[in-house]
C-alpha cells in the first residue's frame, strides 16, 4: 500500500471531518451538506459561524475530490502522509544547514554553512511577504 502525499489544509480539513463524523453527535448518518448554496444543513445544534466553517472544509475537500479522485481515494484506503509548505520545506532545509554549521570543524566550512543559513534565512523571509 502506497501512502500519497496530501497538502497540509486538505489534510486536517480530512483529518477534522473524521472527527466529527466518529463524534456521537455527528453520526455519518447525518451529516448533511448543501454544497451549492450557502447554508450548512443538518447540523441546527451549531452555530451560525461554525455551520460556515464546516461548509468551507467540505466545500475544499470536494473540490479536491473533483479535480484528484485517485489522490484523494487512495489516501482515504491507504492513508497520507502531509505535504510540507513551503516555508517548512525551507526551516527544514535550514536546520539541517545549521546542524552542519555547529559541527563543522574549520572556519571555511563554517563561513560556507553561515551564508547558506543566511540565505535561506532570506528566502524564507521574502516568501513570508508574499
Amino acid at each position: 500500500m502506497v501512502k500519497v502525499k496530501l497538502p497540509k489544509k486538505i489534510a486536517n480539513d480530512l483529518k477534522l471531518m473524521r472527527k466529527m463524523v466518529t463524534h456521537e453527535k455527528y453520526l455519518f448518518n447525518k451529516v448533511f451538506y448543501e454544497l451549492s448554496g450557502e447554508t450548512v444543513v443538518g447540523f441546527d445544534d451549531l452555530p451560525k459561524e461554525q455551520k460556515a466553517d464546516i461548509h468551507d472544509i467540505v466545500s475544499r475537500l470536494y473540490i479536491f475530490m473533483k479535480d484528484n479522485p485517485n489522490v484523494y481515494y487512495t489516501a482515504l484506503i491507504n492513508g497520507y502522509e502531509i505535504e510540507l509548505t513551503p516555508e517548512e520545506k525551507l526551516q527544514e532545509l535550514y536546520d539541517n544547514y545549521e546542524k552542519r554549521f555547529l559541527l563543522s570543524q574549520n572556519s571555511a566550512e563554517k563561513n560556507y554553512y553561515q551564508g547558506v543559513c543566511h540565505g535561506i534565512t532570506i528566502a524564507r523571509e521574502n516568501l513570508i511577504k508574499l
